[in-house]
């Protein structure tokens, strides 16, 4: 059964852009391939009156979540279920879904453009359609079942949602559901209504979840590119320039990085009260020194930073500075006690702390490096 379900992917992805002359044609036929591969009547029945572009990414996400319940066998890794080539596969299923059923739904300037980053966008790209009636319902439906692909038993589904693959249009289409305005508001624009109420509710602890798991400094760095990035109008010849985000997208980005500021591990508080070693500092220092151009890494998974392009410096220490000394709302909603520390003291004393911890950490060395070719002390 499960190989039936792994080979399926064969007659659902289209054949290589090169020979497509009819793009919609060639959809309807992996679509009715598959279904009838597949051989499920609920499949065939809930396709019935959608858009070919629709009933394709739907066979997507069908597909994608049975390989997300497949489990490894005895003895077999998780790490190698599906084959080079099947991997292959998936991303290409992956790419096909982000293009057709994400980024059509989403307002102007929300995530990275598909032309810097997708294949097969010329021919299969679909007009963008942010006022469609239902887009919270299809964003979220396809949201879950990424996440599912994050939550499955096998590495090989994981690293499709990794920070250089698909993660970030998974973060963007829980924003524009969560937060986008025009995705929330009844037609007059005066109130929400319950079902796209409890939607956004749904996206909002999906995407509040997502960040928490997430390492601190992804979750930051993801939050920035979205937000449009932390230089300014500083612009390197030869770089990649963020999109212009609408501005109720930089707003929803700057709560998120406040919050995730002000979280306790964040700011060095355990769940007991106890202090221990906070690290939003450093995450953010990591996570805006990554999206800065000009940035020279080792090759290797260290991520040390070895140098950033002096013409950014100034522009990204100025924003550094900004966010840092913005008191986040959490804390000045968070009302406080007369025989405690208030919130606020307890923020920017944890930052203090961590910025005098940061300012005394040493170049980082090479542990292979000897003794004579260590830098003096």
């Amino acid at each position: 059964m499960e190989q039936a379900v792994l080979s399926a992917i064969n007659v659902l992805l289209p054949q290589p852009h090169l020979t497509t002359t009819n793009p919609s044609k060639d959809l309807a036929t992996c679509v009715e391939q598959y279904v009838n591969k597949i051989g499920d009547v609920a499949l065939f029945h809930s396709l019935e009156g959608r858009e070919v572009h629709e009933a394709f990414c739907a066979c997507c996400v069908d597909y994608l979540r049975r390989c997300s319940e497949i489990s490894p066998e005895v003895g077999v890794s998780c790490d190698s279920v599906f084959s080079v080539a099947h991997e292959e596969k998936l991303r290409k299923c992956m790419q096909f879904l982000v293009c057709l059923g994400f980024y059509p739904l989403l307002d102007e300037g929300v995530g990275l453009p598909l032309e810097l980053r997708l294949e097969s966008v010329t021919y299969y790209k679909y007009p963008k359609n942010p006022r469609d009636p239902d887009r919270q319902t299809k964003l979220l439906e396809i949201a879950k079942c990424l996440l599912q692909l994050r939550e499955s038993k096998l590495d090989q589904l994981n690293r499709l949602l990794s920070p250089n693959l698909f993660l970030g249009d998974l973060i963007a289409a829980l924003v524009q559901v969560a937060y986008g305005p025009s995705g929330v508001t009844h037609k007059s624009g005066s109130q929400l209504l319950p079902k796209q109420s409890h939607i956004s509710d749904d996206a909002r602890r999906l995407l509040w979840k997502l960040m928490c798991d997430l390492p601190g400094h992804v979750a930051m760095k993801e939050l920035f590119i979205l937000q449009g990035g932390t230089t300014g109008a500083i612009k390197v010849k030869g770089s990649v320039q963020l999109p212009v985000a609408p501005n109720w997208l930089r707003k929803t980005c700057g709560r998120l990085l406040s919050r995730l500021m002000a979280r306790p591990k964040a700011l060095g508080l355990s769940e007991n009260g106890k202090r221990i070693p906070g690290n939003g500092v450093k995450n953010l220092l990591l996570a805006s020194v990554l999206i800065s151009p000009g940035v020279v890494s080792y090759s290797d998974s260290s991520g040390c930073i070895n140098s950033l392009d002096p013409r950014t410096q100034p522009a990204l220490a100025q924003a550094i500075a900004q966010i840092l000394a913005t008191i986040p709302s959490v804390c000045l909603n968070k009302p406080s006690s007369s025989d405690t520390e208030s919130p606020i003291l307890k923020y920017h004393s944890s930052i203090a702390e961590q910025l005098i911890r940061c300012a005394r950490i040493r170049i980082m060395v090479d542990p292979f490096m000897s003794k004579q070719d260590s830098p003096p002390q």
